[in-house]
C-alpha cells in the first residue's frame, strides 16, 4: 500500500512538472491548495494528461470533481465537504434566556512534598486550599447539545471537541463582537456514518436540497452532517452547520450572505484551550483577488432567491469575504455588531442590510466599496480571539 502511495506521489510530481506551465490560474491555485491541505488532494482524480487515462481509481462522488475540473470549473458543494445556500425560513425556533452555569465546587493546594491536590468539599481539604472554581469553568450556558448518530464509529471525545468549538462561535460573537443579544438555543446535531443513508434522510427531510456533507432544518430545528472518515473537514462542516443553527435561533431570518458569510467564517475556526484563531479562507480570497466580482450596491441587493441562483462560487466567495472584511478590525467588527443587533430586534423581519449600510456606513454604500476594494489589495492575517 506504501509502495502504490510513493509511485502515485512520484507520478503526481513528474506530470505537475511537465504541465505546470499550460495550467491556468485558477488550476494552479488548486493544487497549492492541495498540497497546503485546504483540499483533499487524496481524494480527487489523478488522470494522464496525455492519454486521460485515470492514474488512481476512485469513487463516484470524485468521477463528478473530476469531470467538473475538465470543464474549467469547481464545485464548491464537492472540493471541501462544504454546503449549498441554506434555505432558511423564519421558524419558531425554541431558544431561552442564557442560563447561569452552577459552578461546581473546585479546590486545589499544594503538600509538603510539592505535589498538587484538587477536591471538591472542604471537609477533604485544608484550611489553606485555595477555591479555583471560577478559573476553570464558563460562567454561561450558550446552548444545550443533542448529539446522535452511531457512537461506535466517531473519533475519540467528538462531543467534547463539539462542545468547546460551538462555545467559543457563542464566545466570538458575545465578547469580539460585543454582541448584547444572546439566547440559549438547542443543538440537535445529527451524524451519519453512511452516504447512502445520508441522502435518504436529506431528501425525506429536504429534498430539494442537493449536498453530501451537511445541511441545517429549519423545520427540525436540526443539524445533519456526513460521518466522513476525514474528521477534521467533518468537523468544519458541523461549524458550518452550528453556525446556521445560532443564527437561526438568535436572528430568525437574516440575509443568506451573512448566513452563509458567518458559517464560512467559523468553518474555519480552530479552538485550543482556551485561545481561538480563524484561519483565512485561501480558496475564496483568490477567487476574490483574481476574478472582479459584482459591484457591492447590486450583490447585496439581491434577494435570497436570486442569491441561490446565481455563480455559487461568486456568492460564497463574496459572503466569506464581506464577514472577513467586517470582522478584521474593531471598528468594523463594532458595526457589524449594530447590524446583528438591528436584526435581533426585528426577528424574522427580512432585513435590508443594503439599507442599513447607506444609512450607517460611513459614506453610505460607496465609502463600503472604497473599503472593501482596498482591503482586497491586502493579505488579511489569521484572526486571533
Amino acid at each position: 500500500m506504501i509502495r502504490i502511495l510513493i509511485r502515485a506521489m512520484v507520478l503526481f510530481a513528474v506530470i505537475g512538472a511537465i504541465t505546470w506551465p499550460l495550467l491556468s490560474k485558477e488550476r494552479k491555485h488548486l493544487f497549492l491548495s492541495m498540497l497546503a491541505g485546504d483540499v483533499e488532494w487524496h481524494r480527487l482524480v489523478l488522470k494522464n494528461p496525455f492519454t486521460g487515462e485515470l492514474i488512481v481509481g476512485v469513487e463516484p462522488l470524485v468521477q463528478q470533481i473530476n469531470e467538473s475540473l475538465s470543464q474549467g470549473g469547481l464545485i464548491k458543494e464537492q472540493i471541501g465537504g462544504e454546503n449549498h445556500p441554506q434555505r432558511i425560513a423564519c421558524e419558531s425556533v425554541k431558544t431561552r434566556d442564557v442560563s447561569e452555569k452552577k459552578a461546581t465546587k473546585m479546590l486545589r493546594w499544594q503538600d509538603e512534598s510539592g505535589r498538587w491536590h484538587f477536591s471538591d468539599s472542604r471537609d477533604d481539604s485544608p484550611v489553606d486550599a485555595v477555591d479555583i472554581s471560577t478559573q476553570y469553568q464558563e460562567k454561561s450556558q450558550y446552548f444545550r447539545l443533542s448529539l446522535s448518530g452511531d457512537d461506535s464509529k466517531l473519533p475519540a471525545f467528538t462531543r467534547d471537541k463539539i462542545t468547546a468549538e460551538t462555545r467559543q462561535i457563542f464566545t466570538v460573537l458575545s465578547d469580539a463582537l460585543s454582541v448584547d443579544y444572546m439566547r440559549q438555543v438547542d443543538l440537535n446535531l445529527r451524524l451519519i456514518a453512511d452516504q447512502q443513508a445520508f441522502q435518504r434522510h436529506l431528501k425525506k427531510i429536504a429534498p430539494s436540497l442537493k449536498t453530501n456533507s451537511g445541511f441545517y432544518s429549519t423545520q427540525n430545528n436540526e443539524a445533519v452532517v456526513w460521518q466522513r472518515s476525514d474528521a477534521a473537514t467533518m468537523h468544519g462542516v458541523i461549524r458550518h452547520e452550528s453556525t446556521h443553527v445560532i443564527m437561526a435561533g438568535l436572528y430568525g431570518y437574516p440575509p443568506v450572505w451573512l448566513n452563509e458569510g458567518l458559517a464560512e467564517y467559523f468553518e474555519k475556526l480552530s479552538v485550543s484551550s482556551n485561545s481561538k484563531q480563524v484561519f483565512v479562507n485561501d480558496y475564496w480570497l483568490y477567487r476574490l483577488q483574481e476574478k472582479p466580482s459584482m459591484p457591492l450596491e447590486q450583490y447585496l441587493g439581491l434577494s435570497a432567491q436570486t442569491w441561490r441562483e446565481g455563480d455559487q462560487k461568486t456568492m460564497y466567495a463574496v459572503a466569506w469575504g464581506l464577514v472577513y472584511f467586517f470582522m478584521d478590525n474593531n471598528e468594523r467588527r463594532r458595526y457589524l455588531a449594530t447590524m446583528l443587533l438591528a436584526m435581533a430586534k426585528d426577528k424574522c423581519t427580512e432585513f435590508s442590510t443594503l439599507s442599513f449600510i447607506r444609512q450607517y456606513y460611513p459614506q453610505g454604500i460607496v465609502g463600503l466599496q472604497r473599503d472593501w476594494s482596498l482591503w482586497l489589495k491586502e493579505r488579511p492575517r489569521s484572526h486571533y480571539y
